[in-house]
């Protein structure tokens, strides 16, 4: 599963506008491409390869990198913004990071959960936000360069929280030592 850029670098779009000619908003519309699961899988695997972790929860982290991907791929094809399609799949992963924590006795939550949302990390939005800090720097100010450096800028910090607070919350509520109510 992949989600369609929108406008990339060096491309001449109408402001606002889809690089195919529609107004398909920043992200445009997400787009089915099947093959491309197993790659943010491995992506996903890839991370604790330096931390010394143990060979056997290397295993789940593929599937989990996957899974996170996939189902913020899914709500965003539902029509639900990126911000709370991420946070709803890094609260699952957190969920299942838990699980797996509880399964392997001596493991820690996040052995599992880090490395599988290193596939959600809000790469193309904050390339953006920096290409228009260069560019600005560069070829001087204009407003829309301006509004887009700063819409997305704003994106990523959201996008980051929203990954930062859906890891979290599985964890504070299933090790939570009072009721919630």
């Amino acid at each position: 599963f992949t989600v369609d850029g929108g406008w990339q670098p060096g491309e001449r779009t109408r402001a606002g506008g889809h690089r195919h000619g529609g107004d398909g908003g920043e992200l445009g519309t997400p787009r089915l491409r099947l093959g491309h699961g197993p790659v943010e899988g491995l992506a996903g695997r890839g991370g604790p390869v330096h931390a010394d972790d143990d060979a056997a929860h290397r295993c789940e982290l593929g599937p989990l990198g996957a899974l996170g991907h996939a189902t913020r791929t899914a709500l965003q094809m539902l029509h639900l913004s990126p911000v709370f399609a991420t946070f709803f799949a890094a609260s699952l992963i957190g969920a299942l990071g838990v699980w797996l924590a509880r399964r392997y006795h001596r493991a820690h939550p996040k052995v599992f959960t880090v490395a599988a949302v290193i596939p959600m990390f809000p790469g193309l939005s904050a390339y953006r936000a920096m290409l228009s800090l260069v560019l600005i720097e560069k070829e001087g100010y204009s407003p829309e360069r301006f509004a887009t450096m700063v819409e997305q800028f704003v994106q990523t910090g959201f996008l980051l929280a929203a990954l930062v607070f859906g890891l979290a919350l599985p964890g504070l509520l299933y090790y939570r030592q009072k009721p919630v109510v």
